[in-house]
């Protein structure tokens, strides 16, 4: 298996416009509540981590 190279700081740029956009459309995808605790955090972002990787592998056999 080969590694994969996927930056940490484009994956938290993504994640960070998602959810603005997200916001912006009124649908809670990450939950940034007012009882916003660290261990929703890390569910909500590992969700939309595998979200995210899904999509990168599916338009990489895409693509290719």
């Amino acid at each position: 298996m080969k590694k994969i190279k996927i930056p940490l700081i484009s994956i938290i740029i993504t994640y960070i416009l998602t959810n603005l956009l997200f916001k912006i459309i009124g649908f809670d995808f990450i939950v940034f509540h007012e009882k916003f605790n660290i261990f929703n955090f890390f569910i909500d972002f590992g969700t939309w981590l595998f979200v995210f990787v899904i999509v990168y592998f599916s338009l990489k056999k895409f693509l290719k």
